[in-house]
């Protein structure tokens, strides 16, 4: 009865690990999309507001990524509500988050170049998270791959 439990309970052991590290997985690179995405999104709208000179709500309403749409973000933004919209993402770095909001509290405030200086400091935000955590997001994979059989290695090692 005893290697019995003792087997379950490896095996239980066992399958948290690997859940723990797909999991871990995939919300760092939901994160790294999602950032991602939000750059793509305000490379659009500096194009939209240089070129075009169309107005804010009609590049905001106009404005689609299958990543955002994946999340609460993207309704909020099309109908203006930016503050909002940002608090509904997670997993941003504080410098992004502010940079975000910032441009959320401030957008519409100005002329074209006020415009153009406002997505221009999300941009290179977003450029200097996204270059920083590409490595990073590399390394913690890693980590994340091998936990499972380093979990599973010590608990054999101590209970076998």
């Amino acid at each position: 009865m005893v290697p019995v439990v003792k087997g379950a309970g490896i095996l239980i052991l066992t399958l948290t690990a690997v859940y723990y590290s797909w999991y871990g997985q995939q919300w760092e690179n939901k994160k790294h999309r999602t950032m991602k995405a939000l750059y793509e999104m305000f490379l659009y709208i500096q194009k939209s507001i240089e070129c075009y000179a169309m107005p804010l709500g009609e590049i905001f309403r106009n404005c689609s990524n299958p990543v955002l749409e994946e999340t609460e973000f993207l309704p909020y933004w099309k109908r203006g509500e930016l503050k909002d919209a940002v608090n509904t993402l997670k997993g941003l770095t504080p410098a992004v988050e502010s940079a975000l909001l910032h441009y959320a509290e401030n957008a519409g405030s100005g002329y074209k170049d006020a415009e153009l200086q406002l997505c221009h400091n999300v941009i290179a935000e977003l450029e200097t998270a996204l270059n920083s955590q590409s490595e990073m997001i590399k390394n913690k994979n890693k980590l994340y791959r091998t936990m499972p059989f380093l979990f599973v290695l010590s608990v054999v090692l101590l209970f076998a």
